[in-house]
Formats: structure tokens, C-alpha cells, sequence
């Protein structure tokens, strides 16, 4: 798991032509950037891949506005979560969510509880 999460954390600040890149697009895209369509763009000439783009942009890293401040800013103190007031889940209406994933701290927490369960009930 680390290692998946450490290739996501490139951090782009130190790819001059990749900055330059996602502001045009981010201009040119009204104001944000699709993780299919731009970052998969800016993945593409960096030779990454879309999600680690898509990562430096929710933490800010881009050159561009995170699309979520309190999210960025949890994500760059290396807090586990943050209050999203604005931002309620859409299962249970918790306001308090992961600072990599962007869900809420308790359904992530029942959905891995759930998944761990059925991957145990179906080992031989």
C-alpha cells in the first residue's frame, strides 16, 4: 500500500513545462481539470500516470487552485482527515472526511470493514 501511495505523491512543482501545461488546460477547461481528460494529458507528457496528476492537483501541487482548499491543506499538513461542513456525505451526511480520498471517515471505514470481511469469508 505504500508503495501504490508514494508513486502517487510526485510532486510536479519541478516540471516547469508540466505547470505551464495544466495552466493553459485549466484555463482553457473554464477553471479545473477532468482526471480523464487534462490530467490524463499532463500524465501522458510526463510519462506518469493520471492519478498521480490527479493527486498533485487536489493537493495543490499543480500550479493550479486545488479544487478543494481544506482538502489540500489537510493533505500538506499530513493530517488523516478534515471537516468538509460544505461537503456532506451523500450515505450518512458526516462532514468529516479522508484527506487522500475525499470520503467520508465512516463510511470508508464501514466499506473497508465490509470488504475485508468478504475477502476473509471467501479464503480457502
Amino acid at each position: 500500500m505504500g508503495d501504490k501511495r508514494r508513486k502517487s505523491m510526485v510532486d510536479l512543482r519541478e516540471f516547469p513545462a508540466a505547470l505551464d501545461l495544466a495552466r493553459s488546460l485549466y484555463r482553457n477547461n473554464g477553471g479545473h481539470l477532468r482526471q480523464t481528460r487534462e490530467c490524463r494529458e499532463i500524465a501522458d507528457f510526463l510519462g506518469l500516470s493520471n492519478i498521480a496528476v490527479w493527486h498533485a492537483y487536489n493537493r495543490g501541487d499543480l500550479g493550479v487552485p486545488s479544487p478543494n482548499p481544506a482538502r489540500a491543506e489537510a493533505w500538506a499538513k499530513g493530517d488523516h482527515s478534515y471537516a468538509a461542513p460544505d461537503r456532506p456525505c451523500r450515505r450518512c451526511s458526516g462532514t468529516l472526511r479522508q484527506s487522500g480520498d475525499d470520503l467520508c471517515v465512516n463510511c470508508e471505514a464501514k466499506y473497508r470493514d465490509a470488504t475485508k470481511a468478504a475477502r476473509l469469508a471467501n479464503e480457502p
